[in-house]
């Protein structure tokens, strides 16, 4: 629907999603691949062919990272926080951050990480959904432009707090979430290009060298993108990172209500690419990186097979980062954006943290961003990460995940055969005549615990010419598996 503001507004009554109370602070030689339980009722006309070529480099940037996640009550620690290396953090940073307290480590962390903090602005503003306050009675109470001058010196004040812990280089300022939704801005988009301009000067005068990011739109819009930065290049203000978010919580017209196209978001960033960051016209901006700063909707967050599948859209688009979206699991009194869960990868339920099946998608994934090679499926609801090798051990990983970039049909499981192409190219596996195979299940089993991956799979297979076929368990709908591959 439009917004009263000539905004396009999503409909987030009718989705699980938690009205993220302004965003508080704080996302071994082994083949992964990510695919489901063996199923014995599968469909034996479903066969799918997935072939990786491990001469065939690619260079890619990681896409591990979160929105919020970090928690308060209780504060994630180090070790898990380490464990899956998000590359940007975005949320409001609480005061305690960079202070005092529990979470004070983690701006420590983060910095030996290279990680950074995407600092959402408007959430320690306030929303017009919280009578513009936050966390209670917080906030200013009144939007940006009925006092210009009380906007302009909290801007001031966020980035004087940031400048004072030491941590100007690794912070990102998100000037406003979301404003195409009228829970998070009511004003006209005049009033909105006004609000960043404002923040835009105050922040480069103290801090130059500063990345200030927006619109941080709710969904792809490149008309409204585009509107966005013409406003911007018109009073000579800087978007240094660009910024929108792709929840793919609706299908496309004309398709079954259960399909997602994960290839608009790989289309929609090479787009961004062309026709914004490396345009001669959009230059003045100094547009340095694009970044997907929300990424899956409520019903998939959970998921393995579409974490692998927002994966790797987002390498092949070209992302410079990318945070995972935090979201309320159903039927779980918990919220996994402030519980320490790492956005939901983490059972909090239990004495202490457990890991989730969709943990160890995220824990794995890291490890094989260094060497990424090519995989190609058969079909377009197999999505693939492979990698000649991780930093651990040497050895391939590739990550695969059935998803639900089907159309009516490809529900049912999939039998794989799994082809490794040019083995000869890693050192390892130069002069091999066998490999080792191990499957690990990661399924599609939402909040439910899983301390550790169960072993599907243990096998040999002869090489030939470099190259290997293995028949691996069946993948069912939104199921993963850590394949692993040795000597």
């Amino acid at each position: 629907m439009r917004a009263a503001n000539g905004w396009v507004s999503l409909d987030r009554a009718s989705v699980n999603r938690h009205p993220r109370h302004p965003l508080i602070a704080l996302v071994p030689g082994f083949l992964l691949l990510v695919v489901s339980a063996p199923s014995r009722h599968a469909d034996p006309g479903a066969v799918a062919r997935v072939n990786v070529d491990f001469a065939a480099k690619r260079s890619v940037k990681s896409m591990a990272g979160m929105l919020n996640g970090i928690g308060c009550c209780p504060v994630v620690s180090d070790a898990w926080f380490a464990s899956i290396e998000p590359r940007i953090v975005r949320g409001s940073l609480p005061e305690a951050l960079l202070s005092e307290g529990p979470a004070v480590g983690k701006l420590a962390l983060m910095r030996h990480l290279k990680s950074r903090y995407v600092l959402v602005v408007s959430s320690l503003w306030g929303y017009p959904l919280y009578g513009w306050h936050h966390h209670g009675n917080q906030g200013a109470g009144q939007p940006p432009w009925v006092n210009w001058a009380m906007w302009e010196n909290f801007v001031v004040e966020q980035v004087a707090r940031v400048r004072r812990a030491g941590a100007s280089g690794m912070f990102i300022y998100d000037v406003w979430n979301e404003p195409d939704g009228e829970i998070w801005w009511t004003g006209t988009r005049t009033q909105l290009y006004d609000t960043y301009r404002r923040a835009e000067r105050k922040i480069h005068a103290l801090d130059p060298s500063a990345a200030i990011a927006g619109p941080s739109l709710s969904g792809w819009d490149p008309v409204a993108i585009e509107n966005f930065l013409n406003a911007c290049l018109s009073t000579g203000t800087q978007v240094n990172v660009l910024t929108w978010h792709e929840l793919l919580m609706e299908p496309p017209a004309g398709t079954t209500a259960d399909y997602r196209d994960f290839s608009e978001v790989t289309n929609h960033l090479k787009y961004a690419r062309s026709r914004w960051l490396k345009s001669s016209r959009y230059a003045p901006l100094k547009i340095r990186e694009i970044h997907i700063n929300e990424h899956v909707g409520a019903d998939d967050f959970l998921r393995p097979g579409e974490a692998v599948a927002f994966l790797a859209a987002l390498e092949a688009g070209g992302a410079d980062a990318a945070a995972r979206s935090c979201w309320d699991p159903p039927a779980v009194s918990s919220d996994d954006c402030w519980n320490g869960s790492l956005g939901g990868l983490l059972d909090q339920q239990t004495c202490g943290p457990v890991p989730r099946s969709l943990y160890w998608v995220y824990d794995t994934y890291p490890d094989g961003v260094a060497t990424r090679v090519t995989g190609v499926a058969s079909s377009p609801s197999l999505a693939i990460l492979a990698s000649a090798s991780d930093r651990e051990s040497g050895f391939p990983q590739i990550l695969l995940g059935h998803n639900r970039m089907v159309n009516g049909a490809g529900k049912a499981p999939f039998h794989v055969s799994l082809t490794l192409e040019n083995l000869q190219a890693l050192k390892p596996f130069a002069t091999a005549s066998t490999i080792t195979i191990e499957v690990l299940g990661l399924p599609d089993s939402q909040t439910q615990p899983l301390p550790s991956p169960p072993l599907l799979l243990r096998t040999t297979a002869p090489v030939r010419d470099g190259t290997a076929t293995i028949a691996l368990p069946s993948i069912a709908l939104h199921s993963a598996q850590i394949v692993r591959i040795r000597k």
